[in-house]
């Protein structure tokens, strides 16, 4: 068996829950399906049919003849793990007795991760990058989106541009760049429109503290609401196709925004204004 175990800390408050949609519990199937996704993300050149493939040999199908997954996760708890009530909704409002809030776990408290796979399995070291990757992009739980529930490998210190591109290339094959302040996709690598794959990164100055970044995030989402920045209307909605996540840098919370290609069902009017720039203006500009 290969075997690697990455510890991690927990940078902001964490709604992940078991199975009462409630109490707080670390789930590797959650897990392995961010990384899921965000392996989707970085392979927005393969055309489906491809992706489904290489997907399914990674992560397991229903196909029987693809079956399981190929590699299995388990997550090794730290007995220092604690537990708070946050308010999922960040704004600069004051509390009150009516201020609805969640179970979560608390942020600079560990827990380790145990990736195994069996020797014959190729595609182990991408496997690795994939979870790296997950974790400086994403998060975990409820509110990943608007930075929650964001997590850190303990034994990565870099976490600037040049890094994610490289690890971001490791995964699929050089198809992004760095250019100036953000990442993009390279310019010779087409991108299929139907899901939502990865377009361009940024990352900001950042905060001495999580909550104050928390409030600039949420803050931002409410003022610039829109189709763009996602939607649940009835049956017709879309997660937000801007991925806000927080990464620690020594005392430093920074917030890394990924740009995802906004995968609509149904088209926005053109009346209805799109406001995707503002709310990550309004981000970078709060952490200045």
């Amino acid at each position: 068996m290969k075997a690697i175990s990455f510890e991690c800390e927990i940078i902001t408050p964490m709604f992940m829950a078991g199975a009462d949609g409630k109490t707080p519990e670390l789930r590797p199937p959650s897990i392995k399906g961010m990384m899921r996704f965000w392996w989707r993300a970085m392979n927005g050149h393969l055309p489906l049919d491809e992706l489904w493939k290489k997907e399914g040999e990674l992560f397991g199908a229903s196909d029987e003849k693809i079956g399981r997954s190929k590699f299995a996760l388990k997550i090794i708890c730290s007995s220092n793990l604690k537990i708070d009530s946050y308010k999922p909704v960040t704004t600069n409002k004051p509390v009150t007795t009516k201020t609805f809030k969640a179970q979560a776990f608390v942020p600079e408290r560990q827990f380790a991760l145990l990736l195994t796979a069996n020797s014959s399995f190729k595609e182990y070291e991408t496997i690795c990058n994939v979870l790296k990757v997950s974790l400086l992009l994403g998060g975990l739980g409820k509110r990943s989106r608007r930075g929650f529930g964001s997590v850190r490998i303990v034994t990565i210190n870099d976490s600037g541009l040049e890094f994610i591109c490289d690890s971001l290339n490791a995964v699929a094959h050089n198809g992004f760049e760095v250019d100036g302040n953000k990442i993009k996709r390279s310019a010779s690598v087409q991108s299929n429109s139907e899901y939502p794959y990865i377009k361009e990164i940024k990352i900001g100055d950042g905060c001495k503290d999580y909550e104050k970044l928390l409030k600039i995030i949420g803050e931002s989402s409410h003022k610039n609401d829109c189709k763009y920045t996602g939607f649940a209307l009835g049956q017709d909605r879309l997660a937000s196709p801007i991925y806000v996540s927080v990464i620690k840098d020594g005392n430093n919370y920074k917030p890394i925004i990924t740009r995802l290609n906004p995968a609509f069902k149904h088209q926005p009017k053109n009346y209805e204004p799109d406001n995707s720039d503002a709310f990550i203006f309004d981000i970078l500009a709060g952490c200045k």
